[in-house]
């Protein structure tokens, strides 16, 4: 039951902000309905921010689609911003957003066309409301999957005799 489910999370946010003052307390929202960042006192569940996985679930389409097939993604895009500072959001760019490969392998276009949609990534990160986080490897453009850990190799992304990111130099 929702409503069940809402008392639950108000109880326990509550809760863990009298216990633990300045502890910082993230839901998981995909589908934006839920009042997560209201004052339990409003209405809302309590929580400080709310991880903005639908942001980053249209973002990263919009940016692996071919350039000529994105007008038909601008709406998603855009649409994912909302009313502005409705939401405490946490915007998230990660390689592992259900997907294996990296964020840069998956943008769609050449190299060069590759770096430059990185960029934009980040400047549509930095101009949207909320926290910006990136994940390990995601700046330096990486080609390779970065294993989770506990998988075969570890922590350590390198493969013997590559470099995991990729060096641009222009002369």
């Amino acid at each position: 039951n929702g409503w069940q489910a809402a008392e639950f999370f108000k109880t326990l946010t509550a809760g863990l902000h009298a216990r633990f003052p300045g502890c910082m307390l993230v839901a998981e929202d995909s589908a934006g309905s839920m009042n997560a960042t209201s004052d339990t006192a409003s209405g809302g569940l309590g929580f400080d921010y709310v991880w903005e996985i639908g942001w980053t679930q249209d973002t990263l389409a919009y940016f692996a689609a071919p350039f000529g097939g994105r007008s038909a993604l601008f709406r998603q895009l855009c649409g994912s911003f909302g009313p502005f500072g409705a939401v405490q959001g946490i915007n998230a760019l990660s390689h592992d957003e259900n997907h294996p490969a990296s964020i840069f392998t998956r943008l769609y276009g050449n190299v060069e066309e590759k770096l430059a949609q990185m960029r934009l990534l980040l400047l549509l990160q930095a101009a949207r409301p909320g926290k910006s986080l990136l994940f390990r490897g995601w700046s330096s453009a990486s080609r390779m999957p970065l294993p989770m850990a506990g998988s075969r190799t570890g922590l350590c992304w390198r493969t013997p005799g590559t470099a995991p990111w990729l060096i641009t130099v222009r002369r």
